[in-house]
């Protein structure tokens, strides 16, 4: 069996009508499939995300501004779906301060 580009394509929409937020934590724990979140989670950085798509993928785009989530170091991301996290990574650390607006572009593919 071969799912075709149009299936792929048909998944990568059911996937991206559902992607609502983005959300930063302070662990740095490596990501492993069975995570069903941010193992650290910040409540102040759960923000809405912007989507865009292309053939076969799915890019999202997260901002938290200078005035927001300030006094914490952030090493993981995760995008939201509105049962949870559908995908979380981790990076070396950010300190969070007013004088940094922090931006994560996370790229889905469908493979």
């Amino acid at each position: 069996m071969v799912l075709t580009t149009q299936g792929k394509n048909f998944i990568r929409d059911l996937i991206d009508t559902d992607i609502s937020q983005g959300q930063l934590g302070t662990d740095n724990t490596a990501p492993n499939a069975t995570d069903t979140g941010l193992i650290s989670p910040i409540a102040a950085t759960l923000k809405t995300v912007t989507t865009t798509t292309a053939d076969k993928q799915i890019s999202i785009e997260y901002s938290l501004a200078t005035t927001e989530g300030n006094g914490n170091t952030y090493q993981e991301f995760e995008t939201r779906v509105t049962s949870g996290g559908i995908n979380r990574v981790t990076f070396v650390g950010i300190p969070k301060t007013s004088t940094i607006e922090m931006n994560v572009i996370t790229t889905l593919f469908i493979k």
